[in-house]
Order: C-alpha cells, then structure tokens, then sequence
C-alpha cells in the first residue's frame, strides 16, 4: 500500500515542492527574519503534501476518464501507472487525495492565525488549483499555462516565506517569478508527449488548442526567460550577487530551448530534453535557496 501511495503521490516529482518551500524560507531568512524550527518543518510538510494531493487528484480523475488506459508512459508524462496497475484502490487514491488536502489546510490555517490573513489568499489559491487542476483547469489552455507556475511561484515560494518568517521580501518575490515561469515550462514540456490521449479525453491544454508550434515557441521561451529575470534581480540588488549561481540551471534552460528550437514539430521531444528540463527546474530553487542562505 506504500508503494501505491507514492506512486499517486508522483514521489520522483515531490522534491520540487520541498526546495521551492525551502526556498521561500530561505528568502524569509534572508529579508531578516527569525525562522522557528518547527515552523520551517510544518511549511516543507504542508507543501510536499500539497504537491501529492494535486498530484493524486490528478491520478484519480485521469483513471476515471480513461485517460491512463491511452497515454503511453515516459518517466516524465502519462501518469504513474499505479491505478491501471491496481484499478481496485481507486476509492484509495480519492481518499489520500482528500486527506493529504485536508493536512495541507490545516497546517495552512495555522500560519494564517500566527501570520494573519495575508496569507489566507495564497492558501486559498493553492487549495483551489490543487482541487480544479485536472477536472476544470486544463480545459482552459491558458490557464492551464499558468496555473501550475502560480502554484510552485506565488503560492509556494512566496506563500512559505510568509507563512516561516512573516514577511514575502524582495528576494521572495523575484524567486516566486522565477520559478513561475520554469514550473510552467516542466508542466508545458511534459504535456507534449501525451497531446494525442488529452484530446480525446478533453483536454484543452496549449498544444491542443493551439498547435504544438506554438507550444514549443511558448516553450523556448519559457525556458529563456528565467535567465533574463535573474540577471535583472542581480543588477538591481533585489537579489544578492551570490544569487548568480543559480545561472547554471538558467543556462542549461536555455540550452533545452535551442535544442527544442532545432527541433522539426515532426520530432517528438527527446527524453533527454526533457530530463534536463527536470534537472534544471530541481537545481534552480536549490541554487538560490544557497545563496539566499550563504548571503544572509
């Protein structure tokens, strides 16, 4: 039953929620802030189960439409393969969905009563994408675009700053950009392979509605513009100089987007690609959370 329930929770991808929460604090850290143990536990936590409970939503609701029976799996897309594996834990899989949720909102209503109702809207946002994302969300191509750079920027990043140290600074604001626009890469990038079984099941992402030359070209430039947003958070000090080692990952973003740019839309995205885009969005948070650290 573990097994099971890490694979609905998507456990490879989780460690992006733990380093954007660690993240956020970090940025707290730096903005002067007095950061409490256990507060700094609860936050990590309320944000992993977050991710796993949108993630077993997902799992759920694409068993249920069909959608698991048509994708073909790559260790990036198609799903975790859990519920075709083990159809009769289906009403599990809707009830760790709902408990990890029912955690996360209530880790969440306890940083609202220590740290006022500030941050009451972020929660609120972050329990409406993880509840709306697979049945309403991606019907809406642009909005599927930005919903999940919303959930790991604003919501996340700046939502555990706040909820750790009481206060959203500068460098958690720029760090919540940043990672906006490269989880909304990771989640536009991973949708490729899969564009032919989401249609069917009414799916409406970008790639659908609007032809995968433009999802690419989205795509390039999502993957350019982490780069251009770190340069200008350095130059302006909103960001300490330290905060420059999180170019790597930004170069190597932009070395996914001439890669795709080469690309003919006859070519399916490379594994290859999409593991760099992983890497790159896994070592960004991390890097900057370093700096944030090493600064403060």
């Amino acid at each position: 039953m573990i097994r099971f329930l890490l694979g609905i929770s998507r456990a490879p991808f989780l460690p992006l929620s733990l380093l954007c929460a660690l993240l956020g604090i970090a940025a707290a850290h730096y903005a002067g802030s007095s950061i409490r143990l256990a507060d700094a536990v609860l936050v990590v936590l309320a944000a992993v189960l977050a991710h796993a409970s949108v993630n077993a939503f997902n799992e759920y609701f694409d068993f249920r439409s069909g959608l698991d029976l048509k994708t073909v799996r790559t260790p990036f897309s198609g799903g975790s393969g859990s519920l075709p594996a083990a159809p009769g834990y289906l009403h599990l899989a809707l009830g760790w969905a709902v408990l990890t949720l029912v955690v996360t909102v209530a880790i969440g209503l306890y940083f609202i009563r220590l740290r006022g109702w500030m941050l009451g809207s972020l929660g609120a946002m972050g329990a409406l994408l993880v509840i709306a994302y697979t049945p309403l969300i991606n019907r809406w191509p642009w909005t599927c675009l930005l919903a999940p750079g919303i959930g790991f920027g604003p919501v996340l990043v700046l939502g555990s700053s706040v909820a750790a140290g009481g206060s959203a600074g500068a460098a958690a604001g720029w760090s919540a950009a940043i990672m906006a626009v490269m989880t909304s890469g990771l989640l536009l990038a991973n949708q490729q392979p899969d564009v032919e079984a989401d249609r069917s099941v009414g799916r409406r992402h970008l790639a659908i509605s609007y032809g995968e030359a433009l999802a690419r070209r989205v795509l390039v430039a999502l993957w350019c513009l982490p780069a251009v947003l770190l340069a200008l958070a350095v130059s302006l000090g909103q960001l300490p100089p330290l905060a420059a080692l999180a170019i790597f990952p930004a170069i190597l973003a932009i070395a996914n987007a001439l890669g795709l740019w080469r690309l003919s839309l006859a070519e399916a995205l490379p594994l290859a690609l999409l593991g760099r885009n992983v890497v790159a969005c896994l070592a960004m948070p991390l890097c900057l959370a370093v700096a944030l650290l090493l600064a403060a």
